[in-house]
């Protein structure tokens, strides 16, 4: 291509369009292959075109940085919008509900009592309904802490999440990980600070305490003012039966003697 024919200022970004699909392509087919819907984060493109061509290549919506970016891909009749940052302004009141009104299926975080209150607050005012996700930082655990926006303590996830089930002009989705966008890097660098504090949190998930707690906590989140919502109850008896099985006597015999059959095995492969 001849650069030198183009009446632009500089510096600009410009875009191969043909690599530009063929990346899309390639996502797309990924994310279909695996059963995985996609949702793009736009903060790097802030293009409503390429947000409708990724929608139109399998991606169920567009992440945004910003309000603004919210609005701008609303007015362009981007659906499936998530805006990724808490907002708790009382400034932008007006132009939340203006937002919510052109694009109601938009979805927003919060990540502290304070920002509940406040989309309650605007929910309750204007009578319309907000979906709402819980920023959870998990790489704010352990040792090697990255600290970053989002609820730091499963006691706090659990009250918000209980919080949002009992009002009813908010819609509780789902629990949003920001540091999820750091789990490809852990895998390429496990011995790094963010590597580390990931498979932590992972290897706290794959533990008996750990799968309980998470169990309890998604289950909370279906119980109500009006009633308790399918499957609750029956994750409540999972998670119970898990920390009664490991914690008792003949559990931790079957452990311990497979852990010296183990070793057994492996001292006499040594040996050989």
């Amino acid at each position: 291509m001849n650069y030198n024919n183009l009446d632009i200022s500089t510096p600009a970004l410009l875009i191969d369009k043909s690599n530009l699909l063929d990346n899309i392509k390639t996502m797309s087919k990924y994310t279909k292959k695996n059963k995985i819907n996609l949702r793009p984060h736009s903060k790097s493109h802030k293009t409503s075109n390429i947000a409708k061509i990724q929608i139109k290549n399998g991606a169920v919506g567009i992440c945004v940085a910003t309000l603004y970016e919210a609005e701008i891909m609303s007015k362009n009749n981007i659906k499936g919008i998530l805006l990724t940052s808490p907002i708790t302004n009382t400034s932008n009141t007006i132009r939340i509900k203006k937002l919510l009104k052109s694009s109601p299926d938009i979805m927003l975080v919060i990540d502290s009592l304070y920002g509940l209150k406040f989309y309650a607050k605007i929910a309750s005012k204007f009578n319309i309904k907000i979906n709402i996700l819980i920023d959870c930082d998990i790489m704010g655990i352990g040792k090697n802490k990255i600290i970053r926006t989002g609820v730091k303590n499963i006691k706090e996830i659990i009250k918000l999440a209980s919080l949002i089930n009992n009002n009813k002009n908010l819609i509780y989705k789902l629990l949003i990980v920001f540091s999820i966008i750091l789990l490809i890097l852990a895998f390429y660098a496990p011995d790094s600070p963010v590597g580390a504090a990931v498979f932590r949190f992972l290897a706290f998930a794959l533990k008996p305490l750990g799968l309980s707690v998470i169990l309890l906590v998604y289950a909370t989140t279906l119980i109500s003012s009006g009633g308790i919502k399918v499957p609750a109850p029956t994750l409540i008896i999972i998670a119970l039966l898990v920390l009664i099985i490991t914690s008792s006597p003949v559990f931790a015999v079957w452990v311990a003697q497979q852990a010296e059959k183990d070793g057994i095995e492996l001292v006499s492969k040594s040996a050989c």
